[in-house]
Order: C-alpha cells, then structure tokens, then sequence
C-alpha cells in the first residue's frame, strides 16, 4: 500500500495550485493580450502584476465558492471583462447574484453568465464580457 506523508502531500499541492495558476495566465493573457507580460511596452512588473490578478482571481472566486480551475478562468474573465469592455461601473446585479447564500457559487456564476448574455442584447459591452467568460471556460479546460 502506498502511503503518502502530510509532506509530500503539500508538496503535491503546491505544485499542482502552481501549474493550475500558470494555466491561468496563460488562458488570461490570450483572452486580454494587454495583460500580457511580453507585449511591446510593457512595464518591468508586467508579469509581478499578472500573477497578483490570477492570484487575487483564485482567492476570491474560491471565496464565492467556486472550486474548479474552469469557474476560476470564468471568474477572473468576469472581473477583467467587465473592467475592459463594460458599461463603466460594474452592474449592481452582478453582485447581488455573486453574493446569494441560497445557491453554490457554480450556479451563481452560471446565473450572472446567463444574466450577461441576456442583458447583452441591448448593452454589446455585457455581451462581450459574457464572451471572455465562455472562451475563458473553454480554454482552461484545454479545448
């Protein structure tokens, strides 16, 4: 029987959390290219300042109860998005949704996706938000 110590365990971890937020920034930089590290421009603390949003996305979104790397990649698109291509201020639903107790956080961040896509049709900035969120899914689970 194989057994594994706390130790190696949290090594394990540790290694596993870091190729999950490298994945990460490899899904955020391809979906907003001017977060990329590498662009013409960029500043010395480019990468420094990726990372710390990765990070930041991970911690809060693990925060409202989202578990799996796809809800992070979604989450994080969500918050980048609506900075990017948002009506300004981020819609006050947006929160209300995020924040309910009655629902586990997955079916809250399915309900602002859906929420986006419906207020989409009228504010073309939501859509595009919605669509971050979609590619971001799509490309943390590696299709």
């Amino acid at each position: 029987m194989l057994r594994i110590k706390p130790k190696q365990m949290e090594t394990f971890e540790r290694h596993a959390l870091a190729g999950v937020q490298l994945r990460l920034r490899q899904v955020v930089t391809a979906i907003f290219p001017d977060t990329h590290p590498a662009r013409p421009g960029a500043p010395d603390d480019a990468l420094a300042q990726l990372e710390a949003v990765v990070d930041q996305g991970i911690a809060s979104a693990v925060a409202h109860g989202l578990r799996s790397s796809e809800d992070w990649a979604a989450f994080i698109a969500l918050g980048l998005g609506l900075r990017s291509h948002g009506p300004g201020a981020t819609p006050e639903w947006v929160a209300d949704c995020l924040q309910r107790d009655d629902m586990p956080g997955p079916a809250r961040l399915a309900m602002v996706q859906w929420y986006l896509a419906e207020q989409g049709r009228s504010q073309p900035g939501l859509a595009q938000v919605q669509a971050c969120m979609v590619r971001a899914r799509q490309a943390a689970r590696g299709h």
